[in-house]
């Protein structure tokens, strides 16, 4: 569960950089903003120069692009290494309980647990 809880947030963060490189590619393009409930805004000419960031307990603060640019890929640097960490830790955990199986078939003398 956390594990992919994790990598949503990793997909997330990506999608975001993609866009934020693309709007500044293109800044004429027209964007959908989610207003809630699969109901979606277009917007045509977007200021792409200032964007507001949620830095978290309900804090966000303006930042230029470069800024949240830079934002943006420390915090995919931080998810993909909770996701590798995450992945390590069910690998670890595979194995310790594969030891076990292996411990209690030795003590029982059964094939089949």
């Amino acid at each position: 569960m956390r594990e992919q809880s994790a990598s949503n947030a990793l997909t997330e963060t990506r999608s975001a950089i993609e866009a934020i490189d693309g709007l500044s590619e293109n800044p004429k393009s027209e964007v959908l903003l989610p207003i809630g409930a699969g109901i979606l805004l277009p917007l045509k000419d977007v200021e792409t120069r200032k964007y507001i960031v949620s830095v978290g307990a309900g804090i966000a603060i303006e930042k230029d692009v470069v800024a949240v640019r830079n934002f943006l890929v420390e915090r995919q640097k931080e998810v993909q290494s909770a996701v590798t960490g995450l992945a390590q830790q069910r690998r670890e955990i595979g194995s310790r309980l594969e030891a076990g199986k292996s411990a209690l078939r030795q003590i029982t003398g059964q094939d089949n647990i």
